[in-house]
């Protein structure tokens, strides 16, 4: 298959993927069958996006939205975000944060081209149910550079998965712990436009 119909389908996947974990689920008629309610039952992990290990994240860029039109959702130079569930980021970096003090750390062809990324409220809780499931992990709960705390581990066919929490939870943490929007935009990487724009949703 082609490379260019394989990321089609990725993408056009990961919009489906994207549906099924963020629509809420629709309860039954109040009691008077007078109205219907609608609940949204957040599910404890939640498809956020395919995350391709790349060389350059700016040629890759140029690629992605030269081919499909797609708008950036966050840039961060080595790791860029599109509107719709695709993500670059760096080979040499990403490596560097998944396979760290591993012989993987230095061995790029050991290392899968890319990774399913999930989002959580509660990766403490996320962290036991895979501790229950006896999943092959790469490693448990870890901090990262930006103060997130993920997991990663391997699918059956060794397909790299992992699950951090929601960035948006991360800044409103950070908040309650009173630093101020310049600290929290310097911890998380983020620019301080997006810092402000979470805190007020």
């Amino acid at each position: 298959m082609k490379p260019r119909y394989l990321i089609l389908i990725l993408f056009l996947f990961s919009n489906v993927a994207n549906l099924l974990f963020n629509n809420g689920r629709l309860l039954a008629q109040d009691n008077n069958n007078s109205i219907n309610n609608v609940s949204i039952n957040k599910p404890l992990i939640e498809m956020n996006s395919f995350v391709l290990f790349v060389e350059k994240t700016k040629v890759s860029k140029d690629f992605y939205q030269s081919v499909f039109d797609l708008n950036v959702k966050l840039d961060l130079s080595n790791y860029i975000q599109f509107e719709g569930g695709i993500t670059l980021w760096e080979m040499k970096n990403a490596i560097s944060s998944i396979y760290k003090n591993t012989k993987n750390e230095k061995d790029s062809s050991l290392v899968k081209k890319f990774e399913l990324y999930f989002e959580t409220d509660d990766i403490d809780s996320v962290n036991k149910k895979l501790e229950s499931l006896h999943v092959k992990m790469i490693h448990k709960i870890e901090t990262q550079p930006w103060t997130q705390r993920v997991v990663r581990f391997y699918d059956p066919d060794d397909n790299i998965i992992e699950i951090g929490e929601n960035m948006e939870f991360v800044v409103k943490r950070l908040k309650k712990q009173n630093y101020s929007d310049e600290e929290i935009s310097n911890k998380t990487y983020f620019p301080i436009e997006t810092i402000k724009k979470m805190l007020e949703q």
